[in-house]
């Protein structure tokens, strides 16, 4: 239970709960007095009886509006329509549901309501880049840390903007403010570690690595980058032990097989990286990097599997295949 104001929850109904116990308790001594005074025992019986029948059917009523989140802030916002909380968490919802343009919506009329409203601009900001308005997104997500400066997703949000727009180096700026505010923020650590490797610093991109899993031991992402950095510095057998960490964690992780079947294929260990490609082929039929892989590693073992495996990811895509296909096997 919340019983102190904290953020936006200034004022809220579950703060009366604890004093109005003493209320209570000296209500029921003085109705008891009363009702011996006056001899009222009869008609206080019936009071008690109807109160409660009244009790019951509001508590029903009120379950329909409880059946779930969606119905429970919309109900908030049909009766308080200026409820920024209530827009904020049925706009975050929508996000969930990949609903980004009503959520965009509530995010709207609750910034508009309050203009300092930072975790509403956070959250707008994701809808948006969903969406695909990225300089929107950014706008939302600097004036969401303009707010407050301690709101550490924003920075990841713009980190992740940077990211997909190849600005590196100002993605990794956002990436350590926002571990600056929260050293444990493994999502962060985990970002800066892939972002790290993209850029050729695998040492430093598996000391990030090492660190969501000092928070998280079992963390099948980190687990799978910190094992495909080890794979690009010829580490092969602890990437090795990496991914088949994450199979033993997480068998549905597709990369983990894909990866794992990489390094057997650069110790020429060909049936064991064939093996694990049509696994990662099982979770992911229509995966084109795993035909691919079997076509590359069987090219010179058996041509004909090869080029049926090319073709295949050809087919769904991949025009390194396509190449190699019409150039190798037409």
């Amino acid at each position: 239970m919340q019983l102190i104001p904290v953020g936006s929850a200034v004022m809220s109904d579950r703060y009366a709960l604890i004093p109005s116990f003493g209320f209570a308790i000296a209500l029921v001594f003085l109705g008891e007095k009363l009702i011996k005074k006056f001899k009222l025992e009869p008609f206080a019986l019936y009071l008690v009886v109807g109160y409660a029948v009244l009790l019951g059917i509001l508590t029903a009523i009120r379950t329909e509006v409880w059946q779930n989140s969606l119905v429970l802030w919309t109900d908030v916002i049909e009766k308080q329509p200026k409820a920024v909380i209530g827009l904020n968490n049925r706009g975050a919802l929508y996000n969930q549901m990949e609903k980004y343009e009503l959520a965009v919506v509530d995010f709207t009329k609750a910034v508009r309501l309050k203009p300092d409203y930072s975790e509403a601009f956070y959250n707008m900001g994701s809808a948006k880049k969903e969406l695909g308005l990225i300089d929107d997104a950014i706008r939302d997500y600097k004036m969401a840390i303009k707010y407050d400066e301690k709101i550490y997703q924003a920075h990841l949000g713009l980190a992740v903007v940077y990211d997909e727009q190849l600005k590196f180096d100002q993605a990794l700026a956002e990436l350590e403010i926002a571990l600056k505010i929260l050293p444990d923020y493994t999502e962060a650590l985990t970002n800066k570690g892939v972002l790290l490797g993209k850029t050729g610093k695998y040492e430093n991109a598996i000391e990030s690595f090492n660190k969501v899993l000092h928070f998280d031991p079992n963390n099948t992402s980190a687990l799978v980058n910190r094992g495909f950095a080890k794979y690009f510095l010829k580490q092969y057998n602890e990437a090795i032990a990496d991914f088949t960490q994450v199979i033993a964690l997480d068998p549905t992780v597709t990369n983990a097989f894909i990866n794992r079947g990489l390094v057997y294929s650069a110790l020429n260990r060909t049936e064991e990286a064939v093996s694990d490609y049509k696994a990662a082929l099982v979770l992911d039929p229509a995966n084109s990097d795993a035909y691919y892989n079997i076509g590359f590693v069987l090219r010179s073992i058996d041509k004909n599997e090869s080029c049926l495996a090319f073709k295949r990811s050809m087919e769904l895509g991949n025009k390194t295949a396509e190449v190699y296909y019409k150039n190798n096997c037409l």
